[in-house]
């Protein structure tokens, strides 16, 4: 077949039928999407159940991951009525995701009605989770097959949503990124239907949701260029105006509440920061997505060009310029943040669709040759496994890991206060089930020695402290910290997780507790193997410390793994 020769796409449904989803029970192609639903369904119900929901000491327990339990807790105070703060008083906003937080705050008010305990409330932000990406997958369905009008297409392009590794994996830990991709599904499939302003308030959730979205508008707003040339200033109007009048709202109600124009978490990560080093940060954390990019420029481009001057064209011809911008605007943001302190793509989420759709289109409607298809499941995988580097190996191998390992000795895994003997073979818990081990223990001794007012200090900042939530926590790397954010950084680190001052956070705050997640600073085998790994937060820096060496011990919980350490002085 000679380049560039189209085939024939598959009969388009007609405009009537395209309204409404294809019943499972009435059409094959029903059935088959209905098998990407059930598919990312089970998935996503493995992984909750193989890391997310155990047991410890007898105790079942759901949580979510580290960040999203951090937001947690500034819900769990907002819904008892002391505020939207990291502690119960004002504290700075230590959370990037606001719309989320507000949402996990009416579930905490849902739970105290029902009578849920704390230990499950994380379970119902996980079921709506899984409720926004079963209408995540339904709905790129029809966004595509309106924009293409080809079956085959919308359900490739489903399927790709529904096996992205990132799309499940964050999803699954509770993260506000299955609301985004939900959002903006939707302000396409709406664009694609003419109805901008019902866009536009799509969009303004995602602005409120995550800052970085007001990038999302200004894509949505250029794309209109590209459609209804009588009606782009109009167009352009419909879509920006009320995302920016919430935008410019929520910076107010953060000004009212916490001093600052931007979230904490900005100054944390792009201030005090040589420029070179967040610009070369940012390239390591991008350079897995430069082959899933670049394709998919490469065919949207292609499909406006052959795109005509019809009116339902020109919508599409909108939703194709959209989706195109969503790239070079987002990796060149990402590449100034310096990336993201974990590995995977989260902070990509708002062009994670992108690939899909390409993908699609290029299986389906360009009629690929061998090698042309060998490539496209290349580029699948790096869409699903984005970006391909060490550290994402690491961390699904610790997802297999966890999989296998509950596959093994059954769903919900059981975990009790280690032995000496689990102590001398460097028995360690999951970080989830460790956390909230630390949790039970520390709250066990500020009741034995009847302490007044216990504080913890902390470097995971999530579940540790949710469960603790009578506890003031200090917040070590400066996520909820105003003063720590803007320090210099301990370089190198990595951004976002290499600002820390123990002086100041232990002579400040006197924490009762510090939980740390490394062995016993009293062993030097221990102190060579902390000062090899300098992902483990520098935590020779704190041992170091002359505060930290005149006060805290682990004299009451000595022999415990992950080290408790305690201030004499606690009162």
């Amino acid at each position: 077949m000679e380049q560039g020769q189209k085939v024939e796409p598959l009969p388009a449904l007609s405009p009537a039928r395209r309204k409404f989803l294809p019943t499972s029970s009435l059409t094959r192609t029903g059935a088959i999407l209905l098998g990407a639903v059930i598919l990312h369904f089970l998935l996503f119900l493995l992984f909750v159940l193989s890391q997310q929901f155990f047991w410890l000491n007898g105790k079942p327990y759901i949580v979510l991951g580290d960040d999203a339990m951090v937001s947690m807790r500034y819900a769990w105070h907002w819904a008892h009525g002391a505020g939207p703060y990291w502690n119960g008083h004002p504290t700075p906003e230590g959370y990037t995701n606001f719309l989320w937080v507000v949402i996990m705050t009416l579930f905490h008010m849902m739970a105290g009605v029902a009578g849920i305990s704390v230990n499950f409330v994380s379970g119902t932000v996980l079921f709506f989770n899984l409720i926004l990406a079963v209408a995540s997958i339904l709905l790129l369905f029809q966004m595509t097959l309106e924009l293409t009008d080809n079956p085959t297409t919308a359900l490739v392009c489903a399927y790709a949503l529904a096996l992205n590794a990132q799309f499940l994996l964050w999803g699954k830990a509770g993260f506000e990124t299955t609301l985004i991709v939900f959002l903006i599904v939707g302000a396409n499939l709406f664009t694609l239907r003419g109805r901008l302003w019902s866009a536009s308030l799509l969009l303004s959730c995602a602005v409120l949701t995550r800052d970085d979205a007001i990038l999302l508008v200004i894509c949505f707003t250029l794309a209109q260029v590209a459609g209804n040339k009588r009606k782009v200033w109009i167009n352009m109007f419909s879509v920006a105006f009320v995302p920016l009048i919430l935008f410019v709202s929520h910076v107010i109600f953060r000004i009212h509440y916490y001093g600052t124009a931007l979230p904490n978490t900005y100054y944390l990560k792009a201030t005090s920061l040589p420029l070179a080093f967040r610009l070369n940060q940012g390239i390591l954390y991008e350079y897995g997505m430069v082959p899933a990019f670049a394709l998919s420029a490469w065919i949207l481009l292609r499909m406006l060009k052959t795109s005509s001057v019809a009116l339902s064209d020109s919508r599409r011809r909108t939703v194709y310029s959209a989706l195109l911008l969503l790239l070079p605007i987002y990796f060149l943001y990402v590449l100034w943040v310096g990336g993201d302190a974990f590995s995977g793509s989260r902070l990509f989420v708002f062009s994670w669709i992108v690939p899909c759709v390409a993908l699609a289109i290029y299986l389906t409607q360009r009629a690929p040759s061998r090698r042309g298809i060998a490539l496209a499941g290349g580029v699948f995988l790096v869409l699903s496994l984005s970006p391909l580097n060490r550290e994402t190996a690491s961390s699904y191998k610790y997802e297999v890991r966890c999989l296998r390992y509950a596959l093994q000795s059954g769903l919900g895994a059981r975990y009790a206060a280690p032995t000496a003997a689990d102590v001398q073979a460097n028995w360690q818990m999951p970080p989830n089930a460790r956390n909230i081990w630390q949790c039970l223990n520390i709250r066990n001794d500020a009741k034995t020695r009847s302490l007044l007012q216990p504080s913890m200090a902390v470097y995971y900042a999530g579940v540790a402290p949710y469960f603790c939530e009578d506890f003031d926590a200090v917040d070590l790397l400066g996520k909820s910290d105003a003063t720590i954010a803007r320090e210099k950084p301990h370089l190198p680190g990595r951004v976002g997780h290499n600002k820390y001052d123990y002086e100041y956070s232990l002579k400040t705050f006197k924490p009762t507790y510090i939980l740390s997640d490394v062995p016993n600073p009293e062993s030097v085998d221990d102190i060579q193997y902390v000062r090899k790994k300098p992902g483990l937060f520098n935590f020779q820096h704190l041992v170091e410390d002359e505060e930290f060496k005149k006060y805290y011990h682990n004299g009451a919980l000595a022999g415990t793994y992950p080290v408790i350490f305690i201030r004499d002085d606690a009162h």
